[in-house]
């Protein structure tokens, strides 16, 4: 008899595949995506400064202070400056084309370090919620935690926009980072277990993220204001609420969990959905027989934690090699994003261009992750990147502000993100069913630790130039090392139980 992993993989394509319903929930769930998206890169735009004067307390005629001298008709060359005689000032200037939580709460001179540890803040929301939220997920299930999150991150995003202090706005975007936490721990695997082995790189590959980071760029520019980009936010996730008449359970997990005739209900629907015959009734059979069998080996009381992914020496492998994959990923990509302001150029030009770079490799990952395998796929990435980020380091270094900084800052976000992506499907597909919502929480966690690193030092690098590309350029070179021993998963048959080998189909 065939094993339950293979069973429900022909399960899948008996009723479809890549179908109707498969599409409806992937519409759905990456439709919900805006509202996580945008929490995440708001402060990208949100924690920038705009341009500043210094008002003289002492002059009462209205001039303004730069670099300690007087001028009398409000402009200068030399503006943004906390020299000692400017630390003092009576009031601050604000460029009013442009309205963010620094121009909101004078966040300069000496409290300029506050919009980065913000975002911090921010990341150390998204790391709890990403480690809560994969027992959740495994626990209770894959939709209600999904759906949590979607809530969590619409109230949240409502509360921002009535924000009256900086500290009051810390403690909302920690919430925000809760949400976003809960919600990309459990949305790729929620629509991945929908979907067979051939079809999860196209999945991985739908260029949503990036789509919706252009759109925050394009809306951020239309409406240049902090409070109104986190109502926008709050409003995508209220239609999302609706679907949950309509989005099922997760078939697979209900299996795993020995709740196969929930789970036979489920099936039987998406075949209905995709205009399939009713599963075959022998396989139907099989699969209870076997869930059946494996209850009994084991206590239904014995829940998987994340002790379960160092259960045997592979796991302990794989899980060792992802952690330094996803700390890197979880670094360079958002080090780049928040460090777009200190590019050359138009900042939202560069907010878009820094987001749609990776739209055109959409196509790339799925033909090379399908043709060479997922691990090559995330070498080949991830070395594009690591060159680019130390060539960025030099450039800057010697020639801050050129135009070959911006084009290999581009290229290493194209890198990181693309093989951010891959990774996401050889991660899913490392883990067993049982514990594959711990493991890639797990992993998105760790990616957290390095995404809370990068905007402090992003702020660091105003001060030693090329500090952030360089220590971008060594991790993803680890990464690449790390990948070479790590297993290739494309063909091969999904994982359900912790002792599963990977088998060809």
């Amino acid at each position: 008899m065939a094993s339950l992993n293979i069973l429900l993989d022909e399960l899948i394509e008996e009723t479809g595949g890549l179908g109707r319903f498969q599409i409806m929930l992937i519409g759905v769930i990456l439709g919900s995506k805006v509202a996580f998206t945008w929490s995440m890169l708001i402060m990208s735009f949100a924690g920038v400064a705009p341009k500043w004067w210094c008002t003289d307390r002492d002059a009462g005629n209205g001039s303004y202070y730069f670099n300690g001298t007087h001028d009398h008709h409000n402009n200068s060359a030399d503006f943004m400056n906390c020299s000692a005689s400017v630390s003092g000032c009576g009031s601050f200037r604000f460029d009013t084309s442009l309205s963010t939580v620094v121009s909101e709460w004078t966040l300069v001179c000496d409290e300029s370090w506050i919009p980065s540890t913000v975002t911090t803040i921010q990341m150390a929301g998204v790391f709890i919620g990403g480690l809560l939220s994969g027992h959740i997920s495994d626990a209770i299930g894959r939709k209600p935690t999904y759906f949590a999150s979607i809530a969590i991150l619409g109230l949240s995003n409502f509360v921002a926009y009535f924000s009256v202090s900086w500290q009051m706005f810390a403690v909302v975007r920690f919430v925000i980072g809760l949400g976003c936490g809960g919600f990309v721990c459990v949305y790729f695997i929620f629509a991945s277990e929908y979907v067979d082995n051939k079809w999860r790189s196209l999945l991985a590959a739908i260029p949503s993220w990036t789509l919706y980071a252009a759109l925050l760029a394009l809306v951020a520019w239309l409406v240049p204001h902090w409070k109104y980009l986190h109502l926008a936010t709050a409003l995508s996730a209220i239609p999302f609420m609706f679907t949950w008449w309509i989005v099922p359970e997760s078939f697979r997990l209900l299996a795993t969990q020995g709740r196969w005739e929930e789970a036979q209900l489920i099936v039987r629907k998406v075949a209905k959905w995709n205009k399939k015959p009713d599963p075959n009734e022998e396989k139907l059979t099989a699969i209870a027989e076997l869930i059946t069998s494996n209850q009994t080996k084991k206590s239904n009381k014995n829940h998987y934690t994340i002790r379960h992914l160092f259960a045997t020496n592979t796991l302990i492998k794989n899980t060792a090699l992802n952690f330094i994959i996803w700390l890197s990923c979880g670094y360079g990509y958002y080090a780049i994003t928040f460090g777009v302001k200190d590019l050359s150029g138009n900042l939202f030009v560069n907010m878009f261009l820094i987001s749609a770079i990776e739209i055109p490799s959409s196509a790339l990952i799925i033909y090379l992750n399908n043709r060479i395998g997922r691990r090559w796929t995330c070498i080949l990435f991830f070395a594009v990147a690591s060159a680019c980020g130390i060539g960025v380091a030099v450039v800057q270094y010697i020639e801050s502000g050129s135009i070959a900084m911006v084009v290999l800052a581009l290229i290493a976000k194209l890198g990181v993100g693309s093989g951010w992506v891959a990774t996401m499907v050889l991660t899913s597909e490392t883990y067993p069913t049982v514990i594959r919502s711990i493991g890639f929480s797990f992993q998105l966690t760790v990616s957290r630790i390095g995404s809370m690193v990068a905007p402090q030092v992003v702020f660091g690098a105003e001060h030693i130039p090329g500090l952030m590309y360089f220590i971008f350029g060594v991790m993803m070179a680890m990464s690449t090392v790390c990948l070479f021993l790590l297993p290739e998963t494309h063909g091969k048959v999904t994982l359900d139980e912790i002792h599963d080998k990977l088998t060809k189909k």
